[in-house]
């Protein structure tokens, strides 16, 4: 499961990037190697969920620290029920920012990406289907991130040019 992270220095390196705000929550950062876009529109057969488990074991390898990963969740795009739901109190201010965007980071393993601190009376299989994945996603080595824009039809994976050669080579059917 995931948690909220105290790591400023976690998230304090993208919103240091010299990169326009769009580019990273769509692609990545440009200091990567390489970068693919994979699209994922809610009528398509390839749903967040799906491209995250087809993903998730190529991310796995690409990393040395699949253990501790940061999970970003655009505040803005919750409703006031999934704000509830993550006890997103009014004091709970987003902890990373980005123009035109405000995220809360939550850290925990890669596999539990989209697992949000739910507590036991809210985490009910019907809330955990409502809540979106990460918006923004990276390990703690920074080998990759991971992008889905809630105003993209695409997810945008950056890291080496193995591994977008690897995501590139998934079958979506």
């Amino acid at each position: 499961m995931l948690a909220l992270s105290s790591r400023a220095s976690a998230w304090s390196w993208i919103a240091d990037l010299p990169d326009p705000w769009d580019q990273l929550v769509t692609v990545g950062p440009s200091r990567f190697d390489a970068h693919v876009s994979v699209k994922h529109l809610k009528q398509d057969d390839i749903r967040q969920t799906r491209l995250l488990e087809k993903l998730t074991p190529l991310l796995r390898s690409a990393t040395a620290t699949p253990s501790t990963c940061f999970h970003a969740l655009w505040v803005g795009f919750l409703t006031e029920r999934q704000r509830d739901r993550i006890g997103m109190q009014d004091h709970l201010q987003p902890q990373f920012r980005l123009p035109n965007r405000d995220y809360l980071v939550f850290e925990g393993p890669l596999e539990s990406a989209g697992n949000w601190d739910l507590s036991p009376e809210t985490a009910e299989a019907d809330v955990a289907e409502l809540m979106p994945g990460p918006q923004l996603m990276w390990p703690l080595d920074r080998s990759w991130f991971y992008a889905s824009d809630v105003d993209s039809e695409m997810v945008g994976i950056a890291g080496s040019k193995s591994l977008i050669e690897s995501v590139s080579a998934i079958s979506w059917a």
